[in-house]
């Protein structure tokens, strides 16, 4: 109904996308490195920020930005195209992201 009466709405499953990729990157970095690695290369110690944990920062914070102007953009041009809610569009994108093949080892 907000949609219909012309406010803007963007779903938390399309506007979270950046916190979740933050944290998942995040946890691949723990997941990656041993525990020696992690602490010279991801601990900021007495103020003194590590260089790799400075690059990978850059790194994290343009993919969320590369990611969330590629969903809105789907989202908005679909919506103008073809009327479909953006609250539907931000659906649609979720069901075909969220599925996981299955795990095998």
């Amino acid at each position: 109904m907000l949609e219909k009466a012309g406010v803007v709405i963007l779903k938390d499953a399309s506007a979270n996308k950046g916190g979740v990729t933050s944290s998942s990157l995040e946890v691949l970095a723990a997941l990656a490195l041993t525990p020696e690695e992690h602490e010279l290369h991801m601990r900021v110690k007495d103020g003194k920020i590590p260089q790799f944990y400075a690059d990978y920062v850059k790194l994290v914070q343009q993919r969320i930005e590369d990611n969330a102007r590629q969903e809105f953009e789907c989202i908005w041009n679909e919506n103008e195209t073809k009327g479909t809610s953006r609250v539907e569009l931000s659906n649609i994108l979720s069901n075909k992201v969220n599925p996981l093949p299955p795990f095998s080892s």
